[in-house]
């Protein structure tokens, strides 16, 4: 089964996510772990590594998937002028 096609709008979620998570004010309250630690002092780093490993994934997904959809388009417009040739 093949992966779900990143969304710009996915990245941008993301890339939102990791802001919040970066400068936002909730870094200062208590960790969502359940732990009482600060959240800064807690699962910071571990919550923007993933965030940041998805936003990574999901580029390279979309630049890969513009590639083949250019590809393509080269592919068909490449027959259309043969056709038309003839």
């Amino acid at each position: 089964m093949p992966d779900k096609e990143p969304k710009l709008l996915d990245i941008l979620i993301n890339l939102e996510k990791i802001k919040n998570i970066m400068f936002g004010e909730y870094r200062n309250k208590e960790c969502h772990c359940g732990s009482k630690l600060k959240y800064k002092k807690c699962c910071y780093a571990k919550d923007m590594d993933k965030h940041m490993q998805q936003l990574i994934l999901n580029s390279k997904k979309l630049e890969t998937l513009q590639k083949l959809k250019e590809e393509k388009n080269e592919i068909t417009d490449k027959d259309v002028k043969q056709q038309k040739s003839k």
